[in-house]
């Protein structure tokens, strides 16, 4: 196959294609690349990604796609990638538990799932997904009775610091404490 391309190159019969497949790394599958796509997609939707990762470190040129139609063609379904399952009461119990602790974001990473659907989520469920523990900038300065300008001193300082937005209670008492001690 490969001498007719070059015979079809030369009569300039696939004249794009040439260009394009000699920019591309074929797609070549082997006995390993299809352990590693049984392998992974068999662990689950995590398991599916990693898989994906790994041949794509390994064939840098491959587009996700190329995975999908070979799982697909070794009997995994390809919606299995791209859809995550449907949310589950214990799903939910972690968004409630997490609510106003964590960022959307922070959440996002612990279920495997996008920063939008948990957002999404949020909303459906009518719970608030803004981080509500800790202090913020105006709330520390109004408590301590300084200007939110001394806060932010503090914080260039290096005596306050900041998770998701919002100064710990932890950075405040260890400030506290040193302040004391001295």
């Amino acid at each position: 196959m490969k001498g007719q391309e070059d015979g079809n190159q030369g009569h300039g019969l696939s004249g794009a294609a040439a260009v394009t497949d000699s920019k591309r790394d074929p797609v070549v599958w082997s006995p390993e690349l299809d352990a590693i796509i049984r392998e992974g997609y068999s662990r689950g939707w995590s398991g599916a990604r990693e898989a994906i990762n790994k041949i794509q470190s390994l064939h840098s040129k491959w587009r996700s796609h190329n995975v999908w139609e070979r799982a697909k063609e070794l009997g995994f379904d390809q919606k299995y990638v791209q859809e995550r399952p449907p949310w589950s009461a214990a799903d939910d119990a972690l968004l409630r538990d997490f609510a106003q602790e964590q960022s959307a974001r922070m959440i996002a990473r612990l279920l495997h799932r996008s920063e939008r659907s948990v957002r999404w989520r949020f909303a459906k469920l009518g719970e608030s997904c803004k981080v509500q523990d800790n202090y913020s900038q105006e709330d520390l300065a109004r408590d301590l009775r300084v200007s939110p300008k001394t806060v932010r001193r503090w914080e260039e300082a290096g005596f306050l610091e900041r998770r998701d937005g919002r100064i710990t209670h932890e950075s405040l008492r260890s400030s506290v404490a040193s302040t004391l001690q001295k």
